[in-house]
């Protein structure tokens, strides 16, 4: 099997690992991951943080929203290429934004090898770096 059919064999332990377990059902996960969330809110400040996006990274970031029932937004005159967030804020540093750096660095090492491959073929020339002067 080719990796173009299974782009991101990494992110299914990384998913996991917040619940605790190692196989657990998709919906106790975010069951769980919600109520950590919601208990967080009652007893920690609620902070803002600001994410640049773009086409790629914006749908992972909006995946990751929905999994922890968090509600992106722009405030007026916000760029296209920014979404912005509230939650605890020990919520966020701890578990939102490492898990979301996490499968964006994934996403862009697959997307670097699956652009090699495709430029490989394409142009059936080996990859290569630019010759230095």
């Amino acid at each position: 099997m080719s990796d173009d059919a299974t782009p991101m064999p990494k992110i299914d332990p990384i998913q996991t690992r917040p619940a605790g377990g190692t196989t657990p059902t998709l919906e106790r996960v975010r069951s769980e991951l919600r109520a950590r969330r919601l208990e967080a809110e009652r007893n920690e400040p609620i902070v803002e943080l600001r994410f640049k996006i773009d086409a790629w990274t914006g749908g992972l970031f909006l995946a990751l929203c929905h999994r922890y029932g968090i509600t992106p937004y722009r405030h007026r005159g916000q760029r296209v290429t920014s979404a912005t967030i509230l939650g605890p804020e020990h919520f966020l540093n701890a578990t939102f934004v490492p898990q979301y750096q996490a499968m964006l660095d994934q996403l862009n090492e697959q997307l670097a090898k699956m652009t090699q491959r495709l430029i490989a073929k394409t142009l059936e020339a080996p990859p290569a770096e630019p010759a230095e002067e």
